[in-house]
């Protein structure tokens, strides 16, 4: 009898042992498909950051984060250094190049392409420009100088240094891709200010005589869709930002509230903001108030050394719509937009780097469930 309960232990031990082992094989089944699924596109996702461009840490300018920064009188001179990485396993070729740099309208710093002419701090950098080889997984420091021209006014510039991968191994053509850069900020003299102002509020009118030229320029412009223009310019020396809110008091009783921020470049003259209320226009009467207010869009100055007017403004417009010019309003509510078609239109590219991955982890899948069919059958 003990022999008999021994036994039965054992092959209850066995069999508690063989149903684990199924458990980790139909896991590691399951896990092995859909890695071999998905690896391509974060393959794809994340593989495209391999050069980067990052302020080193030892140059003479004040180093913050992703920029370095320069406090200089006209006429006056200054080094740095920047460290170009190239995070990918394998070697690279990079085109170096200075650019000018502006931010958008959404705020964004942008440098410009290697294509456009400099005239402000791109032509002030001197470096050692064009193609340089990057071994994988190694970085280099590069040496830079600033010259601030003798004629330059007080005031915040920007420009960048950039590095973009060279990748012509497929073509007799050259194809540029994977641009990486770090900013470079250069204040000159002592004297900054913020001269922002707004002019021009209206809400686009499909009753106006101006409705047709706003419709070819904001071809957003929906029934379902009330958006309204905002004049704004800055005849100050640094970049200024614009925060604002919007009440709109539509005709059947309704508030909307929203907001939005803009920036504004130095010495600028006035340009139109547009914005989208996503929401719908009412026959009857539309109003809209604004307040809004103007700091430093960039944190490179102490609040002290910039004048600039910080009391919150106000600024309202209103419309009176009929039936008749509502049926002037575009009404695309059920329409599908063909533009999300070009937003993914390249994901595919380069799938020779990344392609035989998913087949062998595939196949690494289908081994499992070979063993794990084997397994089972020799169990029994």
């Amino acid at each position: 009898m003990p022999q008999i309960k021994a036994k039965q232990a054992n092959k209850s031990v066995i069999k508690k042992i063989s149903q684990c082992l199924s458990r980790i094989f139909v896991i590691l089944i399951l896990l092995s498909l859909v890695l071999g699924t998905l690896l391509p596109f974060f393959l794809q996702i994340f593989g495209n950051a391999q050069v980067s461009v990052t302020p080193k840490t030892d140059s003479n300018s004040e180093t913050q984060n992703a920029w370095n920064l320069f406090r200089l009188k006209a006429g006056e001179s200054a080094d740095g250094q920047v460290e170009i990485s190239n995070l990918a396993s394998k070697d690279v070729i990079v085109d170096v190049q200075s650019n000018d740099a502006i931010f958008t309208k959404d705020g964004f710093f942008s440098i410009n392409s290697n294509s456009e002419v400099n005239n402000g701090v791109g032509s002030w950098l001197k470096l050692n420009k064009g193609r340089q080889a990057v071994s994988a997984l190694s970085r280099f420091a590069l040496p830079f100088s600033v010259t601030v021209p003798t004629d330059t006014k007080d005031g915040e510039y920007a420009g960048g240094i950039s590095a973009t991968e060279i990748d012509d191994s497929n073509s007799n053509s050259v194809a540029l891709s994977k641009r990486a850069g770090s900013r470079v900020y250069v204040l000159v003299g002592t004297d900054f200010k913020i001269e922002a102002s707004t002019n021009d509020l209206r809400i686009i009118d499909p009753s106006s005589d101006k409705f047709g030229d706003d419709q070819k320029t904001y071809p957003e412009i929906d029934k379902n869709n009330l958006s309204f223009l905002l004049g704004v310019q800055n005849k100050g020396n640094i970049y200024a930002r614009m925060i604002a809110d919007y009440e709109l008091t539509l005709p059947n009783g309704e508030i909307k509230t929203g907001n939005f921020e803009t920036s504004l470049p130095p010495d600028q003259q006035e340009y139109p903001v547009a914005i989208n209320t996503q929401n719908e226009y009412q026959q009857g009467v539309s109003k809209l108030k604004i307040n809004y207010r103007f700091t430093p869009q960039n944190e490179l100055l102490k609040p002290e050394e910039v004048k600039f007017d910080a009391d919150i403004k106000s600024i309202e417009t209103q419309i009176n719509l009929q039936n008749q010019d509502l049926q002037k309003l575009p009404d695309r509510q059920n329409q599908q937009s063909s533009s999300s078609d070009n937003k993914s239109q390249n994901w595919y590219k380069n799938v020779a780097d990344w392609i035989w991955v998913a087949p062998v982890i595939i196949g690494f899948g289908v081994v499992l469930a070979v063993a794990f069919v084997i397994f089972k059958k020799t169990r029994k």
